[in-house]
């Protein structure tokens, strides 16, 4: 007898099982379902505390106080450098302007002593000037003319008596005779011609027609 031989199958093509073979949808309701919670502004409050934001980071908040601090002691010391440098320039504009003062008042002082002693010394010149117009030797009188007529021109302002004293001298002395048959004796010329080549312009109160007669020696003292 024969065996019967039986039949194997071919190689068939297997497709290989797929993902969404696995997954099956859940039809199934959940026996625990999650609690509902309402929104409500409480729950909101809670929920955003609950939240650490970054900010609200300890370190962060002490790192960002330090920083603060530290900018306010550099503008504080920014500040206190800017009054002290206002104060040092007010200061300093002080002490220039009362050293500038006081210089001015030494200047000043100093112009006035000067003032006062020039004075003096024309004060004396002019004395002794006076005082050899009456002495009886006519070299000595035409000294004292003659220091008259350069005190006249080292002070303006003391021609005016200087010229009254000198035409009260040609007055008085214009007739005693002369010496050595002249006509007008040599102090009497000196005198006249002092008068003559004297400037004007300072002439102030001085009226060569109304001076008047007498001693030159009773005559005012330069101005002081």
């Amino acid at each position: 007898m024969r065996r019967q031989r039986r039949s194997r199958p071919g190689p068939t093509s297997v497709r290989p099982p797929d993902v969404a073979d696995y997954q099956q949808p859940n039809t199934e309701p959940n026996p625990n379902p999650p609690p509902e919670t309402t929104a409500s502004p409480e729950n909101a409050g809670a929920q955003v505390s609950s939240v650490r934001l970054p900010e609200d980071d300890p370190a962060r908040q002490a790192r960002q106080r330090g920083l603060d601090w530290a900018r306010r002691i550099e503008l504080g010391t920014v500040v206190v450098a800017a009054v002290v440098g206002l104060a040092g320039l007010w200061y300093s504009n002080v002490q220039t302007q009362q050293a500038n003062e006081q210089m001015r008042q030494a200047n000043q002082q100093a112009r006035d002593d000067r003032t006062l002693a020039k004075e003096g010394q024309i004060t004396d010149r002019y004395t002794a000037a006076v005082g050899n117009l009456g002495e009886d030797k006519i070299d000595v009188r035409l000294g004292g003319i003659y220091a008259l007529q350069r005190i006249m021109k080292d002070s303006h302002r003391d021609q005016p008596t200087i010229a009254n004293v000198l035409a009260a001298y040609i007055r008085t002395h214009a007739d005693k005779p002369s010496e050595k048959g002249q006509d007008v004796s040599a102090d009497v010329h000196a005198a006249l011609a002092v008068l003559a080549t004297r400037d004007t312009a300072y002439d102030d109160t001085f009226a060569p027609s109304s001076a008047s007669y007498g001693s030159p020696a009773s005559n005012s003292a330069p101005h002081r």
